[in-house]
């Protein structure tokens, strides 16, 4: 029997490891327009990096074997499989609820999920004691350890705000980004009923700009 489990482990332990791995397909360019491809890992948190194991790399070489990690400070963008990152420099966090704190976050990266003249984004964040709101009203005295919240930006810019969703602040945010479309605003709640509300307004903006 012991001879069996010996052999199962040694069995499973390649399987397992392999499990391990979060690399997948992907594409980079760095802030000094160097572009790359080869298997990327991307690891959030409050000290963000990209890991990279560049097609080109010696797979005997750290690089090859465990990538080449980069800060977001040395990336512009990246791709893993079909999702989009993009390196953003301010990122303000206001959730808009009551006794909840603001803040803005330095370099770090966003999903971008809606292209266009405005651009819609998801961002995760690392920490607890913020106040934030879900889609349909429901709020919480503090952020779990993983909170995705949605983000908007102007194409082109380097900055990106929250989207307080559900939290009265949405209108202000949402009015600030859909000046100059009145038909919009008009359409704009004090809170959206779900994500798809609030993302279908985008797409609106978008195909008419």
């Amino acid at each position: 029997m012991r001879v069996l489990l010996l052999s199962l482990a040694a069995a499973l332990c390649p399987v397992l490891g392999a499990a391990q791995s979060n690399f997948v397909a992907g594409s980079y360019e760095l802030a000094d327009g160097t572009k790359g491809a080869g298997q990327l890992e991307y690891q959030p948190g409050n000290h963000p990096k990209l890991l990279v194991k560049d097609a080109a790399a010696d797979p005997a070489s750290k690089a090859g074997k465990k990538g080449q990690a980069y800060s977001p400070e040395q990336v512009r963008s990246f791709d893993l499989g079909p999702d989009h990152y993009v390196l953003l420099h301010s990122i303000k966090l206001d959730s808009g609820m009551p006794m909840s704190m603001s803040m803005t976050k330095k370099d770090e990266f966003a999903k971008v999920v809606e292209t266009g003249k405005l651009e819609l984004l998801q961002y995760q964040v690392f920490y607890a004691g913020m106040g934030y709101a879900a889609p349909g009203g429901a709020g919480r005295s503090s952020s779990p350890q993983n909170t995705v919240v949605y983000l908007l930006r102007r194409q082109g810019e380097d900055n990106a705000t929250m989207v307080p969703v559900g939290a009265k602040k949405y209108r202000e945010v949402m009015t600030a980004y859909f000046a100059g479309r009145p038909e919009l605003l008009k359409k704009l709640s004090n809170q959206p009923k779900n994500e798809s509300e609030f993302r279908a307004l985008v797409q609106e903006y978008n195909a008419g700009q």
